[in-house]
């Protein structure tokens, strides 16, 4: 019994960075709308643009795009098996089971059945977090790069360059 809780921990801590992984896409797409929000209203002030404000303009719109996506990417539920076989552990294959078959599968369960599923859900939940996290790596990529440029945008526009 204790290998059962040990591997529950482990899907639990699994989870946990599926979680850390949504609450950081939300805090990027949070700062991309305060971002851009802020270069649309310098932008809106200016009646005339540079060919070099306009360059970094789009160089910044580009990269606050890709932050973008990628951000969405990570918050996008994954609920593909992958080949997988339906699981008694796994909250959308849960729902398609009946309530007395999934009650009678939990409660008649063999150990040997439950480590199984566990080793299963952990494999499977890591690949959904690693997946998660290789977005976001990518969402913070193209966060920095937009304020790079957005930054370089407010400053031609400020010296009038």
């Amino acid at each position: 019994m204790d290998k059962l809780y040990t591997l529950a921990d482990k899907l639990n801590r699994t989870s946990f960075w599926i979680g850390n992984a949504d609450s950081k896409a939300g805090y990027i797409l949070g700062f991309n709308a305060s971002m851009f929000g802020f270069l649309a209203w310098i932008y809106q002030a200016q009646d005339f643009l540079s060919c070099l404000q306009l360059l970094f303009g789009v160089m910044f719109l580009i990269s606050f795009c890709y932050s973008t996506y990628k951000a969405f990417r990570v918050l996008m539920p994954d609920l593909d098996r992958r080949g997988a076989a339906q699981s008694k552990w796994f909250f959308a294959d849960i729902a398609e089971l009946g309530f007395d078959e999934y009650k009678e599968w939990m409660n008649t369960a063999e150990e040997a059945a439950i480590e199984n599923e566990l080793y299963e859900q952990i494999h499977r939940t890591s690949r959904t977090a690693k997946n998660k996290f290789i977005f976001l790596k990518r969402s913070w990529v193209g966060l920095f790069s937009a304020m790079i440029f957005g930054v370089l945008t407010l400053i031609l526009i400020i010296f009038g360059i």
